[in-house]
């Protein structure tokens, strides 16, 4: 008998003016690739619902997308900001609070490392230079989980992004850092034995790339671990 493959949840895109949840296919095959069976997740406002979806699950992927409201960080929103969906806002923040309580995998991609870190109680930067469809070094910290998984200290990494980590969230710590003026925080995660990652770049955007492969495969293998003993 085949193993089960994992059911891994996946936060999507809101668009505000049709009401439309939408997710991009790399996410899709960058979770059937390394084993698991992806599933779109939708902006759900019951916390019951929440809950018992969660049960059901064994991994969550935060997307990437617009960047969340700086009310949430405690701050206004300046011009820098960019386009906001508070639907999406509302959804993740009440997610958060479900994995949070749980033991299952989590893995942030670009917003998602923002939404983990924000509520969390973290802070962003709400517009940061240079680093929006650009290719860049990225330092992974010795000793982190991340190390583990990839091996190496220095990755090769695209970016496609404006807002980054400032103050880092409660429980996080700094697993990666750009080589630029601010050290731009490039991953976060909780240590321990549980998979419990944001990265800012996108690794499903790079199929074929072992590096991000490898961030992939360890998170879904996590996600099949926690399925057995659920």
């Amino acid at each position: 008998m085949m193993p089960k493959k994992p059911l891994v949840g996946i936060t999507p895109q809101y668009e505000i003016e049709r009401e439309r949840s939408w997710i991009r296919q790399s996410y899709v095959n960058a979770v059937i690739a390394a084993g698991g069976l992806p599933v779109m997740l939708d902006q759900y406002t019951d916390q019951t619902v929440m809950h018992d979806l969660c049960a059901r699950l064994d991994g969550i992927l935060f997307s990437g997308g617009v960047d969340l409201h700086p009310k949430l960080y405690g701050e206004a929103v300046t011009p820098e900001c960019g386009a906001i969906a508070e639907v999406r806002d509302v959804f993740e923040e009440k997610l958060y609070a479900e994995v949070d309580q749980s033991q299952i995998p989590v893995l942030g991609i670009c917003r998602g490392i923002q939404s983990l870190n924000v509520f969390s109680g973290g802070s962003l930067y709400q517009h940061i230079p240079s680093h929006s469809d650009v290719r860049h070094p990225v330092r992974i910290v010795p000793g982190t989980r991340l190390y583990d998984i990839l091996g190496k200290t220095e990755i090769d990494a695209n970016s496609h992004h404006h807002q980054a980590v400032k103050a880092v969230g409660k429980g996080f710590l700094i697993a990666a850092n750009a080589e630029d003026d601010i050290k731009t925080i490039e991953a976060i995660e909780r240590p321990g034995a549980r998979f419990f990652i944001g990265v800012q770049w996108h690794p499903e955007a790079l199929p074929g790339e072992e590096d991000h492969e490898k961030l992939f495969r360890a998170f879904v293998a996590d996600c099949a671990e926690y399925e057995k003993q659920k």
